[in-house]
């Protein structure tokens, strides 16, 4: 029986690493204002979760405009409605910068995934050194 072992370059170990231990911040905004992700100098933005639609009933995050607060018990919102190109929209618009806005809207993420309900973005990611 053979067996082969794979050895990485030192770099690829030290840059796993690097990635592993470095904190995740999570941002998250609601229709019609913006992403605000931003890494410390001499750091760049690395994505690694983007999501733009709904998940959580309203009352949890981002209510409808002009809802009030006793109201917000009684809606029944879908909440299972996510866009397929919100990773892909994040990462091209933040990848290797330190600062980055994106506009939480249908239009930034290509369609509206669920019509007529209010959507957030949230975004997870990590700053690593810049290059």
């Amino acid at each position: 029986m053979r067996t082969e072992a794979i050895v990485c370059a030192p770099e690829r170990r030290e840059l796993a690493l690097l990635t592993g231990t470095l904190r995740t911040f999570q941002v998250h905004a609601c229709d019609g204002n913006d992403l605000q992700i931003e890494c410390w100098p001499n750091t760049v933005i690395n994505i690694y979760l983007a999501q733009y639609g709904r998940q959580v009933p309203s009352h949890q995050l981002c209510p409808p405009e002009g809802v009030t607060d006793g109201d917000l018990a009684m809606l029944n919102d879908t909440t299972d409605c996510l866009s397929t190109h919100a990773l892909r929209t994040v990462e091209e618009s933040c990848r290797d910068q330190r600062i980055c806005n994106v506009k939480t809207s249908p239009q930034t993420f290509g369609y509206d995934p669920c019509p007529g309900v209010r959507k957030y973005a949230e975004v997870a990611y990590k700053c690593r050194p810049s290059e």
